[in-house]
C-alpha cells in the first residue's frame, strides 16, 4: 500500500522481523517530505494459506536468491532506476495475460503500476463488513487527511497491524485469519538438550550457506532465520510450482534442505500455540471470539474421546461390559487346559518321545533344506553375527551413495532426463560447481565430463564456459589461500568462505564495469562475457593491450595486484 519510492529506496536495515510479522520503516513519505511527525513502522504479514500471495515467502525467495543483500547496509533492490524496471515488468505481465483479463472485464490501458496500490486499499477498506479503521488505512497509504484530522488522529500499532493482515489477503471473516507465519517450533522434542541441539543444527545449516555471515547484523540474521522457516514450510509447494529453470531452484538455501530441518517449521493458531509460537498480533476482537470458540470446540471433542476411553478401560478392569468378560476368560482357559491334558493322557509314548526330540532343533533358512542345527549351537551364533554384520555394512554403503546413474537415450549418465543447465548467478554457479543438488540427483558440475553432455543441447560449450569462469575463481581463491584441490573436500561452508574471499574483492571489482549499478544479481554468463572482454583468458602477454589486462588473465600466475599474503 506504500508508494513505490518508499520501496525502491529501502535498505535491508529498514526491515526486521518482530513478533509474527515483517516490519518496515521509511525515513519520509510524500505527505511528510522532511520526515516530521514520522509515522510507522508498517507491518506486513504472511499468508501461509495462499503461498502464491504470501509477502514473507516472496521476501524469503528474494533474499536467498541474492544473499549478499543481507550484508551491511545494502539496498534492498540494487540499481539506479528500479521503479522504471518494475513498470516495464508489470506492463509485460499485463500484456501476456491480456486475454484472461479481458474475460474479467478489464480493458487495455486500465491497469498500471498504481493499480495494485488502489486495489489493495479498496480491498482492505471495503472487502468486508468488519474492515479496519479508515484512519489506519489512510496513514498506511500515506494520504494526508487534512485539517483537524491530521492533528488529532494519530498512528497506533493495532490499527496498522489489522491493516497488514487484511492487505496480505487473509480472510477477516474466518478464524484462520489469526494464523502465524511459518516459524521453527522445537517443543515436540521432549528433551531440552535435544531441543537446543536441533536449534543449533538449523542455525548452522543456514549460516554455512550465507555469504559473509559474520558481517550480518543480529536483527537481519533474525529476519533471515524467519524467512528460512518460510522456505522450509513451503518447500513442497515451491518444488511443485516453480518453473524447472527458475534460478531459485539452484539457490544454496533451497536445495537439499534436510527433512528433519524442514519438519521443524510449522504454523499455529491461538488454539494450537506452543511455547515457541511468536506472539500473535493484529487480530480483531471478533476473530479472537471465533478462536476461543474453536478452542472450546476442540476441548469438548478431546473430552468426549477421553471419557469414552476411560469408561471402557474401567469397565474392562471390573469385568463388566466391554470387549471381554473375566468369568468367560477363566472358563475358556480351564476348558483349554482340560483338552491338552486329555491329549497328553491318550497319546502313545513314541509320539511324546518324538516331540521332545524335535524340540531340540530349529530349521535354519540360510542352510540347505535337509539340514537341521541345534538351537543353542555356538557355530550358529557366530554365523548369524557374521551375516548380520555383512548386511549392516552393505546397508551402510548404500546409504552413503549420494547420486545414482542411469541410461538416457542409451547413454550412461548421472544427470536426470531432459536436464538443462538452469540460469544461475555467479554465487550459485560456484555453489553448484562443488556441491551439486542431491535431491535432484545432479552431481557437482565439476565432475561432469563430455560424455555427460551428449544429450544436452549446447552442453559442452556451456560446461566449458563454466570451467573457464571457475578458473578465474580458482586464481583468486589460491591467492586468498581458500582453494582446495580435492573435489571431495568441498562443503557448503567452504564454498561460502571461498566466495566471501573472492566475490566482491576480485570477481565483481575487477571484471564488472564501474558504472554498473547491479552487481549481485548478474548472471554468470554475463560475468563470463565481461571476463572475456577484460582479457581473463588471454594466454600470452603479447595478446594483451596492457599490463592491466595481463594481470587479469588466468594464465598470468603472478600474484594479482592488491593481494598481500
Amino acid at each position: 500500500m506504500k508508494r513505490a519510492e518508499n520501496c525502491v529506496d529501502c535498505k535491508i536495515t529498514h526491515v526486521r522481523f518482530e513478533d509474527d510479522c515483517l516490519v518496515f520503516e521509511f525515513a519520509k513519505s510524500k505527505g511528510h517530505q522532511d520526515g516530521e511527525e514520522h509515522v510507522g513502522p508498517w507491518h506486513v504479514y504472511a499468508n501461509p494459506l495462499e503461498p502464491h500471495l504470501c509477502p514473507v515467502l516472496a521476501m524469503a525467495r528474494y533474499l536467498f536468491m541474492y544473499p549478499s543483500v543481507l550484508v551491511g547496509k545494502s539496498a534492498l533492490f540494487e540499481g539506479k532506476d528500479q521503479y522504471s524496471r518494475y513498470a516495464k515488468i508489470f506492463a509485460r505481465v499485463v500484456i501476456e495475460h491480456m486475454d484472461e483479463l479481458k474475460l474479467m472485464g478489464v480493458r487495455e490501458g486500465e491497469l498500471g503500476t498504481h493499480s495494485s496500490r488502489k486495489g489493495v486499499a479498496t480491498m482492505v477498506a471495503a472487502g468486508s463488513t468488519a474492515s479496519p479503521p479508515i484512519i489506519s488505512i489512510c496513514l498506511r497509504a500515506g494520504w494526508v487527511m487534512g485539517g483537524v484530522k491530521d492533528k488529532y488522529l494519530k498512528y497506533e500499532r493495532a490499527g496498522d497491524q489489522y491493516v497488514g493482515r487484511c492487505a496480505c489477503c487473509l480472510n477477516q471473516n474466518n478464524k484462520e485469519f489469526a494464523i502465524t507465519p511459518p516459524y521453527f517450533d522445537f517443543t515436540s522434542i521432549d528433551n531440552i538438550i535435544d531441543q537446543n541441539e536441533r536449534k543449533r543444527k538449523v542455525e548452522k545449516w543456514l549460516k554455512d550457506r550465507l555469504i559473509n555471515v559474520e558481517r550480518i547484523e543480529g536483527n537481519v540474521m533474525n529476519l533471515a532465520m524467519q524467512c528460512f522457516a518460510s522456505i522450509c514450510y513451503h518447500h513442497t509447494f515451491l518444488d511443485k510450482t516453480l518453473h524447472p529453470n527458475n534460478p531459485f531452484r539452484n539457490a544454496a538455501i533451497f536445495k537439499d534442505i534436510p527433512k528433519d530441518v524442514r519438519d521443524c517449521s510449522r504454523t499455529a493458531f491461538p488454539w494450537s500455540s506452543t511455547a515457541d509460537t511468536p506472539q500473535i498480533t493484529g487480530v480483531p476482537p471478533h476473530i479472537l471470539i471465533m478462536s476461543e470458540l474453536e478452542e472450546v470446540k476442540r476441548m469438548l471433542a478431546d473430552l468426549k474421546v477421553t471419557m469414552r476411553t476411560d469408561l471402557r478401560s474401567e469397565l474392562n478392569d471390573r469385568g463388566v461390559g466391554g470387549a471381554e468378560f473375566h468369568t468367560n476368560r477363566i472358563l475358556d482357559s480351564i476348558q483349554e487346559l482340560s483338552g491338552r491334558f486329555e491329549a497328553l493322557r491318550t497319546a502313545p509314548p513314541s509320539a511324546l518321545q518324538q516331540e521332545n526330540e524335535l524340540d531340540l532343533y530349529v530349521f535354519d533358512d540360510e542352510e540347505d533344506t535337509d539340514t537341521f542345527i541345534e538351537r543353542d549351537s555356538q557355530t550358529s551364533g557366530e554365523r548369524h553375527q557374521r551375516n548380520a554384520a555383512m548386511q549392516e555394512r552393505g546397508e551402510t554403503a548404500v546409504k552413503k551413495r549420494r547420486f545414482t546413474v542411469g541410461l538416457v537415450k542409451d547413454t550412461l549418465t548421472s544427470l536426470p532426463p531432459n536436464f538443462k543447465f538452469p540460469p544461475m548467478t555467479c554465487e550459485q554457479l560456484v555453489t553448484n560447481w562443488f556441491c551439486g543438488n542431491v535431491s535432484k540427483n545432479i552431481v557437482p558440475l565439476c565432475r561432469l565430463n563430455s560424455k555427460d553432455m551428449i544429450n544436452i543441447k549446447d552442453g559442452n560449450p556451456t560446461r566449458n564456459k563454466m570451467a573457464r569462469f571457475m578458473k578465474v575463481v580458482e586464481k583468486y581463491g589460491r591467492a586468498e589461500n581458500c582453494w582446495m584441490d580435492k573435489k571431495s573436500e568441498w562443503s557448503p561452508a567452504l564454498v561460502s568462505k571461498l566466495w566471501n574471499s573472492v566475490g566482491r574483492k576480485h570477481i565483481y571489482a575487477k571484471y564488472n564495469n564501474k558504472n554498473d549499478s547491479r552487481v549481485i544479481s548478474i548472471a554468470w554468463k554475463t560475468m563470463h562475457n565481461k571476463m572475456l572482454k577484460k582479457g581473463a583468458f588471454k594466454k600470452k602477454r603479447s595478446m594483451c593491450r596492457d599490463d592491466v589486462m595481463w594481470d587479469l588473465s588466468i594464465y598470468n600466475h603472478a600474484l594479482p595486484s592488491g593481494v598481500i599474503l
